[in-house]
C-alpha cells in the first residue's frame, strides 16, 4: 500500500462513521516527516459556533511515523508505506456539559493509546476509535451532557 492509499483510507475510514465532517490527512515532511490526522466534527467553518473552527465539540489528532522515527526524506506519496508504523495520539477529546457550575465546557476523553503495527492494524484500530467516538457521543447527547452550543451539530452528524 502506498502511503496516498494509506491517507486516503484513513480518510474513508473517519467517513464512514461521520460522513458529513471533516478528516484532514497530509503527509508533512518539513521537519519531523510523518503523515498527521486531526478530526472534526464540523464539516464547514460556518457549522462551529461562532464561526471559530477551534471551537468545534471534537479535538481529535494524532500522528502516523515509522516506528518512533521520522519518515525518509526521500518518501512520496507514491512510496510504499512501511510495516512498522506507529501512532501518537496528540489530542482525544470532546466538549461536554461541566461538572460543576463554575466552568464552561468539560471534556471526554476517546478512549486510544499509542499503537504500532502495519497499516491495516492501524486503519482497524482507528476505525475502533471512530466506532467508539460515535457511541459515546450518542451515549452523552441521550444523557443531555452535550453543552447547549454543540447539541445541535452533534445531532445532525449522528444520523
Amino acid at each position: 500500500m502506498t502511503i496516498q492509499k494509506f491517507m486516503e483510507t484513513i480518510k474513508n475510514t473517519h467517513n464512514k462513521r461521520f460522513p458529513a465532517s471533516l478528516c484532514v490527512v497530509r503527509y508533512d515532511a518539513s521537519l519531523y516527516a510523518s503523515i498527521n490526522v486531526s478530526c472534526y466534527l464540523s464539516n464547514d467553518i460556518t457549522e462551529c459556533p461562532h464561526n471559530i473552527r477551534m471551537n468545534d465539540p471534537l479535538h481529535f489528532s494524532l500522528s502516523i511515523d515509522h516506528n518512533g522515527k521520522p519518515f525518509s526524506r526521500e518518501t512520496k506519496a507514491e512510496t510504499e508505506i512501511p510495516d512498522d508504523l506507529l501512532i501518537t495520539i496528540w489530542h482525544n477529546n470532546y466538549k461536554a456539559k461541566p461538572d460543576d457550575q463554575y466552568h464552561v465546557f468539560s471534556s471526554r476523553k476517546i478512549q486510544c493509546r499509542k499503537t504500532s503495527g502495519n497499516a491495516e492494524k492501524l486503519i482497524t484500530t482507528m476505525d475502533r476509535w471512530f466506532g467508539q467516538l460515535k457511541t459515546q457521543l450518542q451515549t452523552d447527547l441521550d444523557n443531555d451532557m452535550i453543552h447547549k452550543d454543540h447539541v445541535e451539530l452533534i445531532r445532525s452528524k449522528l444520523v
